[in-house]
Formats: C-alpha cells, structure tokens, sequence
C-alpha cells in the first residue's frame, strides 16, 4: 500500500479544484477473476475504507485495474494466473515462504 499525499490545490474534477475531501483508492490486481470477485474486492475496499477513515462512502472512490498475472514479478517469480497459485507457493524456497507469511 502506496499514500500519496497530493496537495489540496493540485487536484480537479470535471475541471474544478476539489472542493470535498475524497479517498481516491487506485488497485491493481491480476486478470481473470469474473466481474462478480470483482465487484466483491470493490465493495471490501469501499467498506473497509469507510471504517478506518470514518469517512462516508459517497467520498470514496475505488478504481481497480486488471493486469495479467504473466507481467507481473513478485518474491522473485513471475505470479500465477488466479487459482493457480498452489504451485507457484509449492516452488518457492523456504526462506522466501517464511518472509511471506511473516506479512500476515
């Protein structure tokens, strides 16, 4: 997770300066999930949002992007397509695993 924090005078919609506070969450996950997991990751983000910042939801806006799992390098490997991913854990070392798990 990347905050950026963008001075108020340098951010516009439709044109305008922003006159509101607005969350602007931007995502990127790999392709191939079906728009139902998709709206499901939406909605979380949105929620979840909405109670860490006490802010209302109609002042968080979610973006997520669909980025093929092929290009894309994670823990030194390239990742898996969805609900592949028991294999490419299975290849990965020990020690790489133990950094992994100790994230969550």
């Amino acid at each position: 997770m990347i905050f950026n924090d963008i001075p108020e005078e340098n951010y516009f919609i439709a044109g305008n300066p922003l006159r509101d506070d607005i969350l602007f969450v931007h995502g990127r996950i790999r392709a191939g999930r079906d728009l139902e997991v998709k709206h499901q990751i939406i909605l979380e983000i949105l929620d979840s949002s909405s109670k860490i910042t006490s802010m209302h939801m109609s002042h968080i806006q979610v973006y997520i992007i669909d980025v093929p799992a092929k290009q894309i390098a994670e823990w030194g490997k390239i990742l898996p397509n969805p609900d592949e991913e028991r294999e490419w854990f299975d290849s990965i070392s020990d020690d790489v695993k133990k950094r992994m798990l100790a994230l969550l």
